[in-house]
């Protein structure tokens, strides 16, 4: 297990030196989980922040047993539910792999332990957190005013790795439609490659 990539993303934020990352470090616990694995139900207590070194993680809502995705949380991405973790109220979502996914993990009592002890890790989470709203409030403002295959496209060109990560019936969700029609947008695209 490598934890390059969280250091990496520390100090993209703020400066932070071996032994202060190891102290931190030392707090998280690694975790291999398999693909399809629900890590968080609706109506569940979210006890956890994971950072994601490797896989995929799908967030979606469930309503009347349809799955309705809210987004797709990859590599150097912290997973959990934010409000259901500090609240420590119930979850409204749910959390599933898609890949084999390797995270480090961190529960209630040692995030607060190192909100209170680590100005370092305090200064990082907020931070980081202020920056993941913003982006989540642009993707939506941005993708709430196109089409499907604009959104599509959007994805293509900023996130392809997710066309070949995440089965078609998420992506359709993610997009507001259904899997035909994704089929379509998908199919449409090709015909106008081909005439390029």
């Amino acid at each position: 297990m490598s934890l390059n990539r969280l250091k990496q993303n520390i100090s993209k934020i703020i400066p932070i030196n071996d032994e202060e990352f190891a102290r931190i470090t030392s707090l998280l616990k690694y975790e291999k989980v398999p693909a399809k694995k629900i890590i968080l139900k609706k109506g569940q207590k979210c006890d956890f922040l994971s950072f994601v070194l490797k896989g995929c993680v799908v967030q979606y809502s469930k309503f009347e047993e349809k799955e309705f995705v809210i987004n797709f949380l990859r590599e150097d991405t912290w997973v959990g539910d934010s409000d259901s973790f500090l609240t420590q109220n119930v979850s409204n979502f749910y959390l599933k792999t898609l890949e084999e996914t390797e995270l480090l993990t961190i529960d209630y009592a040692v995030f607060m332990y190192l909100i209170q002890n680590h100005p370092l890790f305090l200064q990082y989470h907020l931070i980081n957190t202020h920056r993941m709203c913003s982006k989540s409030d642009e993707r939506l403002a941005k993708m709430n005013s196109l089409s499907a295959e604009d959104k599509y496209n959007v994805i293509l060109t900023e996130s392809a790795d997710i066309i070949n990560r995440v089965p078609s019936k998420y992506l359709a969700s993610f997009l507001g439609i259904e899997p035909p029609s994704l089929s379509r947008i998908r199919r449409n695209l090709s015909k106008k490659q081909q005439i390029l």
